[in-house]
């Protein structure tokens, strides 16, 4: 779909192009996600019975991430681009592969009945935070019932 940008508003001009239009969305659809995602990290904090003081625990480990990305961030420009995509996607892939060796080790010790590996946090009396992404996805088992 081709439109024409003169006949746009000013503001709206940026608009006309195909390209911007995806990135549009695109940065929308991240937003949205990222909004998201601090929701479900309070609500999964609140269902595990969570305290003020825990939750602002879990918000400040969140924003470590951040800041250690802007401290990086300093550096990307005194350093080619090309590197820092491939640093960037390596530790991405390494992420990836790491969650993905940790879940199919999870399941097959489920699955072989060794609960004292699959569940680690039942073992442990006075856990009450989980990671993030265990506790956004529902996956981490509640710390003051035995799993069966």
């Amino acid at each position: 779909m081709t439109v024409d940008a003169a006949r746009l508003p000013r503001a709206l001009r940026p608009f006309g192009s195909a390209q911007y239009r995806l990135l549009a969305v695109a940065l929308s659809a991240s937003l949205l996600s990222a909004g998201a995602w601090i929701v479900a990290v309070v609500w999964q904090v609140v269902q595990l019975g969570g305290t003020p003081v825990d939750l602002s625990f879990v918000a400040v480990g969140a924003s470590l991430g951040l800041v250690l990305a802007v401290l990086f961030g300093g550096a990307a420009d005194r350093i080619p681009q090309r590197w820092i995509l491939l640093v960037v996607e390596i530790v991405r892939g390494a992420g990836f592969g790491v969650a993905g060796l940790l879940a199919a080790m999870t399941l097959a010790f489920a699955r072989l009945g060794r609960d004292e590996l699959a569940h680690p946090l039942d073992r442990v009396p006075d856990a009450t935070t989980v990671t993030g992404a265990q506790a956004a996805a529902g996956l981490a088992p509640p710390v003051d019932e035995p799993h069966p």
